[in-house]
């Protein structure tokens, strides 16, 4: 769930100087008195009023010894005038803070419940700065456009870095409500044999029960569905020194649900926890190139064959790719726990069986 808005702050910031007035006429003293008791000068009582004048540490005691009122009080009303300032301050968007709206799918962050109902620009742009957790565009360019806080991407596409980076963002905004214990490998590894064997079970009753059984071994696995121009499938990441594995199920059927949530698990497992990953289709950039670095590619590597091996066991390959009818490879899937859609997918991407045949074993992920 999104965090609760503010949708509503007044286009005015009233300074310490009316509450002074007011302990003045209630303590039935004038400014004058006030300046003579406190050692100030009648002008600068006069400036304290207006809000022409910062109500300094030392001007509080003086006002705390002179009309019973706490100097915290007094600190605390300079304060909340002074940071009601800055946020007017920042009602008044300027250039860059419009072009970098631009950027983003606000409209989509929107309706997502993450951004308020308001069409007024400098409303969106000051609770986009607070949704992203940064205080200023040029902080969020440092942070997130790298792309999506330095990713190692594994994409050869182009993606829209505003839609990447927010997919990113609400999935971190959803790991940290995540229950979850402290991150314990030895434990998440035992579970993959058990959350291997859940493939064959509905999709739709999985949900609940992975994140659940995932974030008892400390690892919070959120599903949110993708932000058009992200063109991303997946995430793993650490947050808070927890691992998370974020899911957008771009691709709805189960063989390419549950290969993509093992590929995360193998980034988790096997790749150092500063590196963080997004991964999506992979493919040739417009020049026909692969854009990616030698490391990037052995990563990437590395986590496809954990996935492959972990839903089924390079023991099993060699009768795995001897199956020849639909018949056989339900018989297969039976045999061994894992979903038979998960057995026609991986036949199909090793060029042993037709990418129109056996699809009808292939289930849909309803789940989000």
């Amino acid at each position: 769930m999104a965090n609760e808005l503010i949708t509503y702050e007044p286009d005015y910031a009233v300074p310490p100087g009316e509450t002074l007035l007011e302990a003045l006429e209630e303590a039935g003293l004038t400014q004058a008195e006030l300046a003579r008791r406190a050692e100030l000068s009648p002008k600068h009582v006069n400036r304290l009023a207006k809000g022409h004048a910062t109500l300094t540490p030392a001007v509080a005691v003086k006002l705390e010894r002179v009309l019973g009122i706490p100097s915290q009080f007094w600190n605390a009303r300079e304060a909340n005038y002074q940071a009601r300032l800055t946020r007017l301050a920042e009602r008044q968007a300027t250039a860059e803070d419009l072009e970098w709206l631009k950027l983003l799918p606000w409209r989509e962050l929107r309706k997502r419940g993450y951004l308020p109902q308001s069409d007024d620009k400098a409303t969106l742009i000051a609770e986009a700065k607070r949704f992203f957790g940064v205080a200023s565009v040029a902080a969020w360019h440092s942070v997130w456009s790298q792309p999506a806080a330095s990713f190692r991407r594994a994409s050869a596409y182009e993606v829209d870095q505003g839609a990447l980076a927010s997919w990113v963002r609400i999935t971190e905004i959803k790991a940290a409500e995540v229950d979850r214990g402290i991150y314990d490998p030895s434990r998440f590894r035992k579970l993959l044999l058990k959350i291997r064997s859940a493939t064959a079970d509905p999709p739709e009753t999985v949900g609940e029960w992975l994140q659940s059984v995932c974030g008892a071994a400390g690892v919070a696995v959120v599903f949110e569905p993708e932000i058009k121009g992200a063109r991303v499938s997946g995430a793993a990441y650490w947050l808070a020194g927890n691992p998370v594995i974020a899911l957008s199920l771009r691709y709805r059927r189960d063989d390419q649900f549950w290969f993509s949530l093992f590929h995360e698990v193998g980034h988790i497992l096997l790749h150092p926890r500063r590196e963080r990953f997004i991964d999506a289709a992979i493919g040739k950039n417009e020049s026909g190139a692969q854009p990616y670095v030698a490391e990037d590619l052995v990563r990437e590597s590395e986590a496809d064959r954990f996935a492959a091996t972990t839903l089924i066991p390079e023991r099993l390959e060699e009768r795995l790719f001897g199956l020849r009818t639909l018949a056989d490879i339900q018989r297969f899937a039976d045999e061994h726990e894992v979903a038979a859609g998960i057995v026609v997918g991986r036949l199909q991407y090793e060029g042993k069986l037709q990418y129109n045949v056996g699809n009808r074993l292939k289930r849909r992920v309803e789940f989000t």
